[in-house]
């Protein structure tokens, strides 16, 4: 079979290289014979492994997403961006994972990965648990084998990724001022990342983002009057005070009074 690399191409000229065969050759995509590598496979316009992109807020429409898999990220970071702009995900934490999904999967498996997006989550699901022994709970504080480090080293050369290890943990710190956390699943030779969709709760309620701050304030305070709101959160008075009253309305506050002075906080559930 004759293999192409159509895609790399124009990511190298892009930064005046030519992709030559030594150039291919040192990049472990063709062997000193001038053989097709594994790598080089994945890399070709040829690559046999897809990419499922199945949306449950559009009826379960499903697209398949073919091509050397520097396409299929091209793609599917387009998919990302118009994701993080339309249900306010980080786009941070959406592209880390999908690099994740290209770069870590096991390519031994026949298997397509899978991108299901839900109206409170994103599901990225693909082939390939983890490697070396290593553990949930580890890649959580930060430990990374990489699974293919010569894809790694190409996506790194066209400048898709950093490759220092520090996915999951950009991934976790995205969403460090929300109350939903991100999700990581090894079973069975799959591994699983769930972004659940990036609203602030109190109580169980999603909270619209103009009373986040608010909130966020509260919680950090126990209490706060509406002259130290105004102040920290650089809003005019009567921003406060329609907060305010709109959020005692859906009893997400509580008014706290002494003598004349009137306060704030949480309120509780019961």
């Amino acid at each position: 079979m004759e293999y192409s690399f159509t895609q790399l191409e124009k990511e190298f000229d892009r930064l005046g290289i030519e992709l030559t065969d030594e150039k291919l050759v040192e990049l472990n995509m063709l062997s000193s014979d001038g053989e097709i590598t594994y790598e080089g496979k994945l890399l070709s316009d040829q690559c046999t492994h897809e990419i499922k992109f199945i949306d449950y807020t559009d009826d379960g429409k499903v697209e398949v997403v073919t091509g050397s898999l520097i396409t299929q990220y091209i793609i599917l970071k387009e998919k990302m961006i118009q994701i993080s702009t339309e249900m306010k995900y980080s786009i941070k934490a959406l592209l880390e994972v999908l690099k994740n999904m290209i770069l870590h999967r096991d390519y031994s498996y026949n298997g397509d990965s899978i991108i299901r997006i839900y109206k409170d989550r994103i599901e990225f699901t693909s082939l390939g648990g983890l490697i070396a022994n290593l553990t949930v709970e580890g890649i959580e504080l930060g430990i990374s084998v990489s699974r293919n480090p010569n894809l790694m080293k190409i996506f790194q050369e066209v400048g898709f990724t950093k490759g220092n290890g520090e996915g999951i943990q950009e991934i976790l710190s995205s969403y460090k001022e929300y109350k939903v956390k991100p999700v990581f699943k090894s079973i069975g030779g799959v591994f699983q990342v769930i972004l659940p969709k990036p609203e602030y709760t109190i109580n169980g309620k999603v909270i619209n983002d103009k009373y986040r701050r608010v909130l966020e304030f509260m919680e950090k305070r126990g209490t706060a009057n509406n002259k130290e709101i105004q102040e920290h959160l650089e809003l005019k008075s009567t921003s406060v005070v329609n907060y305010l009253k709109e959020m005692l309305e859906l009893e997400l506050i509580e008014k706290i009074r002494d003598g004349r002075n009137i306060s704030y906080k949480i309120k509780t559930s019961k």
